[in-house]
């Protein structure tokens, strides 16, 4: 499982998604929560997409648990 962000210094999250090679589940926790940025996420293979200041901890974790 990896928790993901989109914006990162060296390599953003969409970057990193398209060069992914594994079958790891991917969710992104960001705070970009734009409609296009949630779509091209999950085009790019992320389970989910989560806003980090608008999901409680607790949410997290319950998304974390339904795919591990």
């Amino acid at each position: 499982m990896i928790l993901l962000d989109l914006i990162m210094p060296e390599m953003d999250g969409f970057t990193f998604l398209q060069n992914l090679k594994k079958k790891t589940p991917v969710i992104v926790l960001s705070n970009l929560g734009q409609d296009e940025d949630r779509a091209r996420a999950k085009e790019l293979g992320a389970k989910d997409y989560m806003v980090k200041s608008n999901t409680p901890i607790t949410e997290i974790v319950k998304v974390v648990k339904t795919f591990l």
